[in-house]
């Protein structure tokens, strides 16, 4: 049976892409690791992080990403997603949050900017959708998929 992503309720719009790409990961999750995600009445969630194997400080490459996903009872709900990119130079090196939209609290922020205003979240959740879908169609990505 084909898992209900929720996408109804949220303060930006889920592209097609993104939710095929979303509805295939719980799938597989359903199916990779049915004792951890009982029964589709039972509270579960699902934290999905895609890597570019090759993204480093020095070389760039495409950001790393991580999204939550929560069953409750009418369906997946997403959660949050976040997007982060090295900052630093030399030994201060780190990965850090460049992109958080956390819907769970309503709050989105970007590392450089601060807060991004209610008004302004679509827009800047519709272009990094864009580019994610885009870089996921490439296999730009390994996924790896943990059930809480």
């Amino acid at each position: 049976m084909k898992p209900t992503l929720v996408i109804t309720g949220l303060p930006v719009r889920i592209c097609h892409d993104l939710q095929t790409l979303l509805e295939q990961a719980i799938s597989s999750a359903l199916e990779d690791f049915p004792d951890e995600i009982p029964d589709s009445t039972t509270p579960a969630a699902l934290t999905l992080n895609y890597r570019d194997p090759d993204y480093s400080a020095t070389t760039g490459g495409y950001h790393p990403v991580e999204i939550r996903l929560e069953r409750w009872d009418d369906g997946w709900h997403l959660r949050y997603v976040t997007d982060f990119a090295y900052v630093g130079q030399g030994w201060c090196t780190e990965l850090a949050k460049e992109l958080d939209f956390d819907f769970s609290i309503e709050e989105y922020t970007h590392s450089m900017m601060g807060e991004i205003s209610p008004s302004e979240v679509n827009e800047w959740f519709d272009v990094w959708q864009q580019s994610f879908c885009c870089y996921a169609q490439m296999d730009a990505f390994t996924l790896t998929v943990t059930p809480d």
